[in-house]
């Protein structure tokens, strides 16, 4: 998962090239299926498409939590759930395009 430990009490000057790096490739490479699948129920102005999309992201999420089962260390943080941007970017298409309201959960489950 990427995991990167926050510094605390000292400054860090530098870091690694390697650490850059890794945030827009990990980005991008989550990011072009999500803009294809976004697209593609944007393009369909279909509710049951996008309807299905957050079920799916909402079941394997709560497959991975359970699987998992630790709670992070402290100082512990990551910037790398490509599944959570999944998940928060097709809420607001739902929201944004087919006006669905967030209040309505079981209309997003």
């Amino acid at each position: 998962m990427n995991v990167n430990s926050r510094k605390l009490l000292t400054h860090v000057e530098f870091e690694p090239k390697s650490y850059y790096t890794a945030f827009p490739v990990e980005l991008e490479a989550a990011s072009s299926p999500l803009w294809s699948f976004i697209n593609a129920c944007t393009v369909l102005k279909n509710v049951q498409c996008v309807q299905n999309m957050i079920s799916g992201c909402v079941e394997a999420l709560e497959r991975w939590y359970k699987k998992v089962d630790s709670k992070p260390q402290r100082g512990e943080v990551t910037f790398h759930l490509p599944l959570h941007r999944h998940l928060a970017a097709f809420i607001s298409l739902a929201v944004s395009q087919f006006d669905i309201p967030l209040e309505t959960s079981g209309s997003l489950k």
